[in-house]
């Protein structure tokens, strides 16, 4: 069972498979957002798997394969290839230098770029040593782009990208967030606290999607009861957008947004963005839901649990929190 009592073929098959214990080697190689070609290939890196000359020749495969780009007419070996061989010996010994270390380490984007290399030369092409530490250049050039958007004057060369980034102090930016009463006669439906709900339900049907359920069921209870006028906060800028018609809806959330609006026509009903710190009480409720799972109902203060009381004596009197983060701006020095 899950954690809301309900049946999965994934806790059915948790329950029966057996576990082996876990690695941390296999837990840094297979990491969610690395392509599966990646951590695949370091894992067969790993287990020795990978057909380079003398597992070719181990598994009785008669092959003359050579690391014919070495000065040593050496038989290939996965040390040989990525260590100590003439070539991964100049690109590690540029990579080092660059960053500025001594002791022995490899990364994932040299190594890649070692293959590559390799796979290229056997198969008849040509690439040069510089060739080989342009592309690692130009990845982690690249790499950095992505992370600093709209920079153009970025350096295409390791140590130059590193004094760069040596001099960078990240822009901080603070705002003042606190808990609004709604206006008189209104009542305030909030979803900001369902992170930690939507978090178990994106892979099956997506952040936005887990928000506008929750909304709906927020907004059915509160037309129900009669709960109006009302204002309805979500802390999802897109579900603010769409739901007062600046943006399309997506077509995979068309028939849950309909249904808002179906509950929404002829009445009082608003929809506003929030900032989670904004509302701390409906965060701690909904996390509070998620660790006991069941329908739980607070009518007083006096019922409410001991945390939720000291978060709504804290926001009740308005006293602000301090919302600090680093600023989407990403300016570097140079620019």
């Amino acid at each position: 069972m899950t954690a809301s009592g309900k049946f999965t073929v994934g806790t059915a098959w948790e329950l029966l498979r057996s576990k082996a214990v876990k690695s941390d080697v296999f837990k840094n190689m297979w990491i969610s957002g690395v392509p599966f070609k990646i951590s695949f290939f370091f894992w067969r890196l790993w287990k020795y798997k990978i057909p380079v000359g003398e597992v070719v020749k181990r598994i009785g495969v008669d092959t003359e394969a050579r690391f014919y780009c070495c000065d040593h007419r050496q038989y290939e070996t996965v040390d040989h290839l990525f260590v100590t061989g003439n070539i991964s010996k100049k690109v590690w010994t540029y990579v080092k230098t660059a960053i500025g270390i001594t002791t022995q380490f490899q990364q994932v984007k040299q190594i890649l770029q070692i293959w590559k290399w390799r796979n290229k030369v056997l198969h008849g092409g040509k690439m040069s040593i510089n060739k080989v530490i342009y592309e690692i250049n130009m990845i982690i050039y690249q790499m950095c782009r992505m992370r600093f958007l709209g920079q153009n004057n970025l350096p295409r060369c390791i140590p130059q990208i590193l004094q760069v980034f040596e001099a960078y102090r990240p822009r901080i930016v603070s705002k003042m967030v606190k808990w609004e009463f709604p206006m008189p006669g209104w009542f305030k439906c909030n979803s900001v606290g369902a992170s930690r709900v939507i978090s178990s339900l994106q892979q099956q049907e997506g952040y936005q999607m887990a928000e506008a359920r929750a909304l709906h069921k927020g907004l059915k209870y509160c037309v129900t009861n009669s709960l109006l006028p009302m204002v309805m906060e979500t802390d999802s800028m897109t579900m603010e957008m769409v739901l007062n018609g600046q943006w399309d809806t997506p077509w995979s959330m068309s028939m849950i947004i309909n249904n808002i609006s179906r509950l929404r026509r002829d009445k009082e009903v608003r929809v506003e963005h929030v900032l989670k710190e904004g509302n701390g009480l409906a965060n701690y409720l909904t996390n509070y839901a998620f660790d006991f799972a069941g329908d739980h109902h607070f009518h007083s203060f006096a019922s409410l649990p001991v945390k939720a009381r000291k978060i709504l004596n804290t926001e009740n009197p308005h006293i602000p929190y301090m919302r600090i983060r680093t600023a989407k701006d990403h300016h570097i020095p140079g620019d």
